[in-house]
């Protein structure tokens, strides 16, 4: 009986979990970063990277919704990519990747991240998005980007990566 109890509650409570607002449409946004060779396994180094064209009004625009119909807009999904095709990502422990609020830099908030990156990870790293709510931040033409790189070894070449993001417009 308590098993049964413990199931019906379980059930309850993820079974209200859900999101209850659809997906509109998503829009891509990418960006070129180099990361250069010779950063240590001290340190939480940090790049930002102003002027981050935004995607969301063209999005907008090719869609049948307006920007009253989009709610909220919210990380999907992300991945750090070698141009070259063959970097290693193995040498990084940690990234983070916030957008700042270009009014107030001091104010910023995660979008996507990767903790515990595998020791032999190479060629496109992929990355989690949180679950902030994001369409003050992202809905303009441009914005600005914070990336947060933790390594585990010293990185031995310069790499040139893009970001390739992609976020979410819901609505009702």
């Amino acid at each position: 009986m308590r098993l049964a109890f413990l199931l019906a509650s379980l059930l309850v409570v993820f079974g209200s979990c859900t999101d209850d607002n659809p997906v509109l449409f998503t829009f891509p946004v990418e960006e070129r970063f180099i990361l250069p060779a010779g950063l240590n396994i001290f340190t939480r180094h940090v790049f930002i990277e102003r002027d981050v064209i935004g995607r969301y009004q063209e999005a907008l625009s090719s869609s049948q919704f307006s920007d009253a119909d989009v709610i909220e807009i919210q990380p999907g999904r992300a991945r750090l990519v070698g141009v070259r095709g063959d970097e290693f990502f193995g040498n990084i422990d940690e990234v983070i990747i916030s957008v700042i609020d270009r009014n107030n830099p001091d104010s910023k908030r995660e979008i996507f991240f990767r903790e515990d990156v595998r020791l032999n990870e190479e060629g496109t790293l992929d990355l989690f998005g949180s679950l902030s709510e994001v369409k003050d931040w992202v809905s303009g033409e441009r914005f600005d980007l914070e990336i947060v790189f933790i390594f585990r070894q010293v990185t031995s070449v310069t790499q040139e990566l893009l970001i390739d993001l992609e976020f979410v417009a819901k609505g009702d």
